[in-house]
Parts: structure tokens; sequence; C-alpha cells
């Protein structure tokens, strides 16, 4: 008889992480195990899980749906014709790239399908139409068109591209991706640290506004979240803030180190391209 398992509220994830710390712990008791050897013992552990496919959908299939739904959604918002290439053509474009990132996540993956991260984001250059100022301008459709305070002069101020990180000039997609809440609870100094510790890459401006065009209710009314990974003129960064009239674009200067404690701050894991 399969003993089944549901999981309401957290209540039952929580329960099965303590099952499993408590065995691992039982076994580190048992056969006195070093935290090196421990270490070692839970990733070979998860190697064999992962290659054993004991899941309900693989990994690739799991990530081949997902890049086609955001190719799907890119198609709908008409950014396959800013490139100036048909529907079929788009995607064909396209495939060598999304080819590349199901291979990355075959067993064992280059990184885990990890629960509360997006696991990977289709992001075009600015070279295919897809101008930050563009995308940000698309933004404001997510809950319909309004005009909002500041909103012209923003975009007049995100005519030309950033300094920060030079994106590639050509699609690639990020892997890991903690959205508008990652990092949410540490301030700008203590999330810099963060990211320095894992190696993390915060967002860039366009980035971000890809991501939130995939998934605009990332965000809850009230949040707001800023691209770090990108600075404009005068030290300043992109911020969005969504309300019910939509998202309001503003571009705050370089934050102290002691600020930003509850605005989200994304950051990725690693970056792929064809």
């Amino acid at each position: 008889m399969v003993e089944k398992f549901t999981i309401v509220g957290g209540r039952g994830f929580d329960a099965l992480t303590s099952e499993i710390a408590g065995n691992i712990v039982g076994m580190i008791e048992k056969y006195g195990l070093s935290q090196k050897m421990t270490t070692r013992l839970v990733a070979d552990s998860w190697a064999r899980v992962e290659v054993g496919r004991s899941f309900k959908i693989d990994a690739e299939s799991y990530v081949r749906e997902h890049l086609n739904e955001q190719v799907d959604h890119y198609i709908t918002l008409g950014l396959h014709s800013l490139a100036g290439l048909t529907d079929a053509e788009f995607r064909s474009e396209l495939e060598p790239l999304m080819k590349k990132t199901v291979d990355f996540f075959r067993p064992p993956a280059g990184h885990p399908i990890i629960d509360g991260e997006f696991t990977c984001l289709l992001v075009l250059p600015a070279a295919w139409g897809c101008s930050l100022r563009f995308l940000v301008g698309q933004l404001r459709q997510c809950y319909g068109p309004t005009t909002l305070p500041g909103f012209r002069d923003v975009l007049g101020s995100i005519g030309t591209e950033a300094e920060g990180t030079l994106a590639p000039e050509i699609p690639y997609v990020i892997v890991g991706v903690k959205g508008p809440r990652g990092l949410k609870e540490y301030d700008r100094m203590a999330a810099d640290k963060e990211c320095n510790k894992f190696g993390h890459e915060y967002l860039s401006a366009r980035e971000l506004a890809f991501l939130l065009l995939s998934r605009p209710r990332f965000l809850q009314f009230g949040d707001s979240v800023i691209a770090l990974g990108e600075e404009f003129e005068e030290g300043r960064y992109l911020a969005l803030t969504l309300d019910e009239k939509g998202f309001t674009p503003t571009l705050i200067a370089d934050p102290a180190p002691t600020s930003l404690e509850g605005v989200g701050k994304p950051y990725c894991r690693r970056v792929i391209v064809s």
C-alpha cells in the first residue's frame, strides 16, 4: 500500500523536510560523518534520484513547456514582428537556444529545478526591436492602458541603453530566476553579500521587464521591485511599483547600503546562449 501525503499550506512540506532532515541526522550520528562528507552524501544521493527520474513530470518536458509558453506569449505581443520575422521564422530562430536549454536541464542538470524560482526566462535582444523603452511601455498594457504620473518622463530617461553588464546581442535564457520577491527581506548591503556569496547576478532592467511581461502577477498590488543589474545616468536604477492602474516606473538614485528593505531585488543564477 502506497502512503499518500497531502501538502496543504506548507504544513505537509515542513513535515517532509523534518522527516528527511531527521534521517540525515540519524546517519550522521550512526556513522560519525563530517560536514564535508554529509554534504557530499546528500549531493550524490540527489544526483542518483534525479537520474532515476521518479518524478511526475521529467525536467526536459517541464522546461520545454514553459519555454513554449513564453514564445507563444511573445508572438501574441507581436515581438516577432518587431524583429521582422514571421511566426514560423521566429520559432525557428529560437529553436537552437531552446534545445540547448532543455539539454541543460537533462539529468544530471546544470541547475536543479527549485520550487520558488522561475526556472528559465527567454530574453530577446534590443537588436530585435525590444528596447527597454518599448518593454516598459508594454508593461503598461498588462492591467489595461493608463496614463501614469511621470511615465513619459521615465521613458525619455531610459531611451538609451544603460551602463552595466552587457547583454548578448542574441536571444538568451536566464536560469534560476528569483523574481520580484527575491532578496526582499534584505537591505542593499546584505543583498549584495548574498549575491556575491552564491554567485548570483541581479537582473538588468530589460530582464526584469521580460520577467514581468511573462508573469505580470509576480508582483502583488503595492509591491515594488528594482533592477540592480543595470545602472542609468547619474547612478540611477529602474524600479517598478504595481498598483490597480498598472506598473509605475521610477528611476531612483544609487540606493544607500541600509536601504531597499522590503523592495524585491530579483536575481538569476546562470545564463544560457545558443
